[in-house]
């Protein structure tokens, strides 16, 4: 019987730690997420000729929910406008 009491204490602390630490870590993701689109927007404003890197394809496709090689010039325009 006590075996099963002290498996409970474990799980229990690692739920509570585990809520912490997500908590934490979603506050420092917002934080990353703002800046990397702030910094793929800038490439894209930076690229002319429309071949843009495969990070910047990825984020585009990410954004438009559909593969990279279907999202438009217009599309792309808006979202940077």
């Amino acid at each position: 019987m006590a075996i099963g009491l002290r498996r409970k204490v474990r799980l229990d602390s690692r739920r509570d730690n585990q809520k912490t630490t997500r908590n934490k870590n979603s506050f420092l993701k917002r934080k990353e997420r703002a800046r990397r689109n702030d910094r793929i927007i800038a490439k894209i404003k930076a690229t002319t000729d429309g071949n843009y890197s495969p990070e910047v394809q990825s984020w585009l496709s990410q954004e438009f929910g559909k593969p990279s090689s279907k999202v438009t010039a217009d599309e792309i325009k808006q979202l940077v406008g």
